[in-house]
């Protein structure tokens, strides 16, 4: 699969690439990630904020491809991205998706779905995805990137 195949399957759209919203995305990430680590919030709620902290990076890397994810199935296609605009290996995409489910679950369904040591888990991987997204966007887009701090 590949971004033009999330094109003609109608998962993502073609758009003008928007800095000043790749911007608020990559600062909106930040403070997500930011405030996951405040360990007197509940771990669900934790992972949720380090979840939208991964789909707000996802956005904005398909952003600056020229591209939006449409709403039907809207997470799943932004971590699906991932691997096709940064590169993100397989395993580290499957291992997003293991924890988009369970932040649904705790979300939607549960209260109390997430251990500590799954918690500690996904903020790492966060914290690699973004890393990986500034990587990419610094290396492929420097201009979206030149008054944005890490």
């Amino acid at each position: 699969m590949s971004l033009k195949k999330l094109l003609d399957e109608k998962r993502i759209t073609a758009t003008k690439p928007d800095i000043n919203e790749i911007k608020d995305l990559l600062s909106l990430a930040a403070r997500d990630i930011k405030q996951a680590a405040i360990s007197q919030v509940a771990p669900d709620w934790r992972l949720a904020m380090a979840h939208n902290a991964v789909i707000q990076c996802a956005a904005a890397t398909l952003n600056a491809c020229g591209f939006r994810a449409r709403l039907k199935g809207y997470h799943e296609t932004l971590i699906l991205s991932l691997k096709y605009t940064v590169g993100l290996q397989n395993s580290v995409i499957n291992r997003l998706n293991v924890f988009r489910r369970k932040r649904h679950k705790a979300t939607y369904d549960r209260i109390e779905v997430v251990t500590e040591k799954e918690l500690a888990e996904f903020l790492d991987l966060a914290g690699y995805v973004r890393d990986e997204v500034f990587a990419w966007l610094k290396r492929e887009h420097p201009e979206l990137m030149e008054d944005l701090k890490d």
